[in-house]
């Protein structure tokens, strides 16, 4: 293993994660003309029945479904949730709203010292009304909605780039499979932000952030790619095995999701740029092609086992310990995930 590559490997990543647009317009090509080709089956098959029809023929009964969704279209409806209705609107209340208010009343006031107590109360009192009733109602509504669309984009993605799923879990291992990469991805998130706010009193700043992306680029790698390793049928402890296997790629991919989210330090606004930016990575992490050690050796000598980042150990041991007693069937050995070998 050297320097040169972990920076190829993630270097690919991030080409990956960036190629999503490209990669969003062309399934949605190919969906387009699937969908066509359907339309026009159903006109021949329409008129076939029409003509069985007027020869007192039976025609056999044909049932159509629920048209699905233009790929496209959900992810401009993601965008427009959160980004025009949600995102807009704290902008504007915060960057407009406000200051014309404060404006206004230090125009209509004559004492500074007047002025300054009672805006601070009326501040906070928008502030208060606002966010109790517009953002909280919103955000929550809006997580909802996001998960059924994030799934939407992700099954559309799988099945216009690789085909059906394969769904060969049964329906328990699938709930208690989804069940423990919850907790587990919510673990690993009060990890990375522990450290982001204890680290920066033991090591530099520039350290301490280092750390705190490494953790969100795994993190946001894990959930772009998961719509993908769940079709195709790869347990919790595999995904998990392979994403600290070949971590430099996947802090490459995730890296761009992670800064853009990072940037703000208000959480509702990082939340919208979370939501209008993840469905581009969906669709990337089903096309991206992970980039493993070895693969970026000059010398060509074949693949070679890389150091593995570890960065789950603890969360997995905290999950196994709140699950303990539940069962081998839904539970997830720790030592699974240490000793699981590629």
């Amino acid at each position: 293993m050297s320097l040169k590559e972990i920076f190829i490997c993630a270097g690919k990543g991030l080409g990956d994660s960036l190629k999503g647009i490209y990669w969003l317009y062309s399934l949605d090509n190919v969906q387009r003309r699937a969908q066509q080709e359907r339309q026009e089956f159903q006109e021949l098959s329409g008129k076939q029945r029409q003509q069985q029809k007027q020869q007192n023929k039976p025609s056999p009964r044909h049932h159509h479904g629920k048209e699905e969704p233009r790929l496209l279209n959900r992810v401009m409806q993601c965008c427009t949730l959160n980004g025009i209705v949600f995102g807009l609107s704290i902008v504007l209340f915060k960057s407009v709203l406000l200051p014309v208010l404060e404006t206004l009343l230090s125009l209509l006031s004559t004492t500074n010292s007047t002025t300054s107590t009672f805006w601070s109360w009326l501040q906070f009192l928008l502030h208060l009304t606002f966010d109790g009733l517009w953002v909280l109602p919103l955000f929550l509504l809006s997580r909802i909605v996001n998960a059924l669309w994030f799934q939407d984009i992700g099954s559309l993605a799988y099945r216009y780039s690789l085909g059906r799923p394969k769904t060969t879990q049964s329906l328990s291992t699938l709930i208690a499979d989804n069940l423990f990469s919850l907790i587990i991805q919510a673990l690993f998130l009060v990890q990375a932000l522990l450290l982001n706010y204890t680290l920066p009193h033991l090591l530099g700043g520039w350290i301490s952030a280092l750390i705190f992306h490494t953790h969100t680029s795994l993190l946001y790698s894990l959930y772009s790619f998961e719509y993908k390793w769940v079709q195709m049928g790869m347990p919790l402890h595999q995904r998990l095995n392979y994403l600290e296997s070949n971590w430099p790629y996947f802090i490459g991919f995730g890296l761009p999701l992670s800064i853009l989210t990072g940037y703000y330090g208000d959480w509702v606004v990082s939340g919208c740029i979370f939501a209008v930016s993840f469905p581009v990575f969906i669709i990337a992490g089903n096309e991206g092609e992970v980039r493993k050690w070895g693969e970026a050796s000059p010398s060509g000598g074949g693949h070679q086992e890389g150091i593995r980042l570890k960065l789950f150990s603890l969360v997995v041991w905290i999950s196994n310990g709140i699950f303990k007693g539940i069962g081998r069937e839904t539970s997830l050995p720790e030592k699974k995930i240490v000793n699981k070998k590629r």
